[in-house]
């Protein structure tokens, strides 16, 4: 997905359908989010077995090169996966090698941040965006 320059109104405002779609997307993912960060403990290890836990990471890893620009302006890139995932995959080399296991609190801590970034970000953004009818 990639934006181009285009002239300031030449975008259609969304209708709403438009508008009830996105704050309805955007309420689900802050409410996915809400619900996370109340079960999560910090120093616990990744939940192998909370199916929630685990839709808020995919959330977060689709959505990623989607809101990665919103704060800073810049284009959206998939590089930004490449990179949380070298991440990721050092997080848990780290705990494999402090705690012998490789889904532990290092990977969690730092799962946990890519949900609160991207959930967030990318659910106010779409609250946002309905409410003011932002074209686009």
């Amino acid at each position: 997905m990639t934006n181009h320059f285009q002239e300031s109104g030449t975008l259609p405002v969304p209708g709403l359908v438009g508008r009830a779609v996105r704050i309805v997307v955007g309420s689900l993912l802050l409410l996915l989010l809400g619900t996370i960060l109340v079960n999560y403990q910090l120093g616990q290890a990744v939940p192998l077995n909370n199916k929630l836990w685990w839709l808020g990471v995919a959330c977060a890893i689709y959505f990623l090169p989607s809101v990665s620009y919103v704060p800073f302006g810049r284009e959206p890139n998939n590089q930004v996966q490449t990179i949380v995932a070298i991440l990721a995959i050092v997080a848990g080399f780290v705990d494999l090698s402090q705690a012998g296991r490789f889904l532990g609190s290092t990977l969690a801590l730092l799962l946990m941040a890519l949900m609160t970034y991207t959930n967030g970000v990318g659910g106010l953004s779409y609250v946002l965006a309905g409410l003011w009818a932002v074209p686009g």
